[in-house]
Order: C-alpha cells, then structure tokens, then sequence
C-alpha cells in the first residue's frame, strides 16, 4: 500500500493543499506568494464578471453534456455487442482510431 500512498500524497493530496494555500496569497510565479487572506475570494464573488459565467458554463457541463455523454457510451456499447452482420467490420472501424497511435508508435521503432 505504501506505493499507492506515495503516488496520492504527490499526485493527489499535495497539489490539492499547495492549491488551497495559494488561494489565500497573491502569487504571480515571479515573487515569492504574499498572504492576503480572502481577498482573492472576495474578488472573486464581487468584482469577477468571469465567475458566474463560468459557474453557468460548468453547470451546463454537469447537467447537459455528461448525460450525453453516458447515453451514447450505452448506445455505442450496446452496437457493439449485438450479433449482427457487419459487426466486425464496425468493431474495426472503432477501435482503429485508438490503435493507429501505437502502431505508429511499433513501426517508428522498428
């Protein structure tokens, strides 16, 4: 298990904490980050006129686009396993934009 802690305390838990304590500073990658508390908080709700466009925007995302998502993953895979004539033809067809990357990949090496 310690393999898997390793990789979530570097992968997963430090960027969530490093993130959380640069909201509270003012940041800008050239000057060592400056606490100013909620400021960038209170910008944020106030002053953004980005926030709540982009809080629509994601919760279009949520509602609208990850149903679609799921209903044509269900389609797909249903078309995917009816026995029917052309089936294979239709499989080759759809997994071949996943495989032509490796296969490139195979020969550039050969």
């Amino acid at each position: 298990m310690s393999p898997w802690l390793i990789g979530f305390s570097a992968f997963v838990l430090y960027p969530m904490l490093a993130s959380l304590y640069y909201s509270f500073t003012h940041y800008d990658l050239l000057s060592t980050p400056r606490w100013i508390g909620l400021a960038n908080y209170q910008f944020m709700f106030t002053k953004d006129q980005y926030f709540w466009l982009s809080l629509r925007n994601t919760a279009w995302i949520i509602v609208v686009g990850v149903p679609l998502q799921i209903i044509f993953a269900v389609i797909t895979a249903t078309l995917l396993t009816w026995p029917r004539k052309g089936i294979k033809v239709y499989r080759t067809l759809y997994f071949l934009p996943s495989m032509a990357p490796a296969v490139a990949a195979s020969l550039a090496f050969v």
